[in-house]
C-alpha cells in the first residue's frame, strides 16, 4: 500500500512495478539469512511477504493507481518514450495510446462480464487508434535545412 500511496502522492507521469528477483551472487542474496529470505529467483519468501503476495500487489497497484500511467516491462520500457517522441508522436498522444492499452490489459487482470468486456475493448481500441491518427510526420533536419536556416 505504501508504494501505491507514493505513486499517487508524488504526481508521477509514468510508473512500473515488477516482481523482485532474488538473484544468486548479489549482496542481498549473500545476506539471505540476515533477512530471513528463503528461495531464489522469482520464488521467494521472507518474514513479511512472499512472491505470490508480491504478485498480487503488482496487480492491485496496476488496477488502483490513477493519474500516473503504468508502462509495461517488456519491449515498452521507459526508453520507448524518447524513441516514440522521435518518431513524431507527442506526449499527449503517447499517454492516450498507453491509457487505452492499459484498459485492455486490465481486462486480463480483473473479472469483467463478457458484454461489458467487449464494449471496453472496442472503446479502448478506438481510443488508441484516435491517438495515433493525430501523429505528425517527423522531418529530418537535413531535408528541411532550407526552412530552418533560411537558405
Amino acid at each position: 500500500q505504501e508504494t501505491i500511496d507514493f505513486i499517487q502522492e508524488t504526481g508521477l507521469d509514468y510508473y512500473r512495478t515488477q516482481l523482485w528477483y532474488c538473484e544468486p551472487g548479489t549482496p542481498i542474496y549473500n545476506q539471505r539469512d540476515q533477512y530471513s529470505i528463503l528461495g531464489e529467483g522469482f520464488r521467494w519468501e521472507h518474514e513479511t511477504m512472499d512472491s505470490l503476495e508480491a504478485m498480487d500487489w503488482i496487480d492491485r497497484t496496476f488496477l488502483s493507481v490513477s493519474g500516473a500511467t503504468w508502462l509495461p516491462q517488456w519491449s515498452f520500457d521507459f526508453w520507448f518514450i524518447p524513441y516514440i517522441l522521435g518518431k513524431g508522436v507527442t506526449l499527449p498522444q503517447f499517454k492516450e495510446f498507453v491509457t487505452g492499452a492499459n484498459r485492455l490489459m486490465a481486462l486480463n487482470v480483473a473479472y469483467v462480464p463478457e458484454r461489458q468486456k467487449q464494449l471496453i475493448q472496442q472503446e479502448a481500441l478506438e481510443q488508441m487508434a484516435r491517438a495515433m491518427a493525430q501523429q505528425q510526420p517527423v522531418y529530418s533536419l537535413r531535408a528541411n535545412k532550407e526552412v530552418l536556416l533560411g537558405s
